[in-house]
């Protein structure tokens, strides 16, 4: 069963009381897959999608492992998507 399917040729959600739960969730979910992927101080350079409005003004964010919890900056070299980086 797919819970809530996004993929970057479709990334229109319609923002509802139920989808916005559901979002948050899955944030939570990824998140905690991350934490399992990443090694600590390790992560991966993303180019930021139009879509995306909280990081308008950067081009590039590093989504990395720290402490023990996913964290996502925005990332000024230019640096190609997809690459993993130790930080």
């Amino acid at each position: 069963m797919v819970i809530f399917h996004v993929n970057q040729t479709n990334m229109k959600v319609e923002l509802n009381s139920e989808n916005i739960q559901k979002i948050f969730d899955i944030s939570i979910v990824l998140s905690k897959v991350l934490e399992h992927v990443f090694d600590e101080n390790r992560g991966i350079v993303l180019d930021v999608p139009t879509e995306i409005k909280s990081f308008s003004d950067t081009k590039k964010i590093v989504v990395y492992k720290k402490d023990g919890a996913i964290q996502i900056s925005s990332i000024d070299k230019d640096i190609k998507e997809g690459t993993l980086i130790e930080l």
